[in-house]
């Protein structure tokens, strides 16, 4: 690693120490925060790197503090401004110099499953926040069950609140309790979908839930991601494993977890749409789109 990275680490683990500390990371650092000042920049800069180095419990900690509560109901409503014109019409929306719909290949590749025997599904939403996605599955396909779930309580009940469906239901749990939620549904074929959320799971934690996925017995399960990450630094087709990315969020190889866990691959793209480059902010070097299909029967 760099000189520079280990004295970022070097400072900011001496900074941490002192008793203002999480008062500024809870002011400057909220995923959602758009403060640009040179203090804000500072406390970014000295902030994760001793984030990531924390154990799981206080990094679930501080995660709680800056993605739950109030700050998680402003993420779900900056989600859910455009959920009346979700999924948008083929060449209506871009995301970068691509058209939606060939980055988020996740939301075809659901639609197709399910058609073939709607009664036989039910997809879980991990980290479903506005409920924008899972909503629009439900009226699709009727006779289908879907479980809305969210690692914080006051974004599930936010959600609950603005969205009443009879095939619908709410759950408060974090990833690797996805597993049980699958086995005990009536269903033969269970979809764990992710759109944009899974990248804030910790790896330890996606490589359990994959582990336990693959021990689930007389049900098929399929694992569909929509997911960000950044391959500046390393090749996410090939990188065994995951990588701390920024703002709570890791870089994750999907495709090396449902290899290492025996899941059948049926896609896996690491889609660029951020080329060339200099027709975008420079914040977007790096930045790609993964999208994986994976089902262990």
């Amino acid at each position: 690693m760099s000189i520079k990275y280990h004295l970022i680490s070097f400072t900011s683990n001496i900074v941490s120490r002192l008793f203002f500390f999480e008062s500024l990371v809870t002011n400057y650092c909220p995923p959602l925060s758009n403060k640009k000042s040179l203090i804000a920049k500072i406390i970014n800069s000295l902030f994760w790197p001793y984030y990531y180095n924390l154990p799981t419990g206080a990094r679930s900690d501080i995660q709680a503090k800056l993605m739950g509560s109030a700050y998680g109901i402003d993420w779900a409503e900056h989600y859910d401004q455009n959920k009346e014109t979700f999924p948008p019409k083929k060449g209506a929306k871009c995301i970068g110099s691509l058209d939606w719909h060939q980055v988020y290949r996740g939301l075809i590749a659901v639609e197709n499953l399910i058609s073939e025997k709607p009664e036989d599904f039910c997809l879980i939403q991990l980290g479903a926040s506005s409920g924008r996605e899972i909503s629009y599955f439900a009226q699709k396909f009727k006779s289908s069950e879907f479980i809305y779930s969210d690692l914080y309580e006051p974004v599930t009940t936010h959600a609950s609140t603005k969205i009443t469906l009879p095939n619908l239901s709410f759950l408060t749990c974090s990833a690797e309790y996805l597993p049980a939620i699958a086995e005990v549904s009536n269903r033969a074929q269970i979809i764990i979908y992710s759109s944009g959320s899974a990248q804030y799971v910790y790896p330890e934690i996606l490589d359990y839930m994959f582990f336990l996925f693959s021990k689930i017995k007389n049900k098929t399960i399929h694992l569909i991601f929509d997911e960000i990450g950044n391959n500046r630094l390393i090749d996410l087709n090939s990188y065994p494993g995951s990588k701390p990315r920024n703002n709570f969020s890791y870089s994750h190889n999907y495709s090396f977890y449902a290899k290492k866990y025996n899941f059948k691959v049926n896609q896996w793209n690491v889609i660029e749409p951020y080329l060339p480059i200099e027709n975008f902010n420079k914040e977007k070097i790096g930045t790609v789109h993964l999208n994986g299909f994976f089902t262990k029967k």
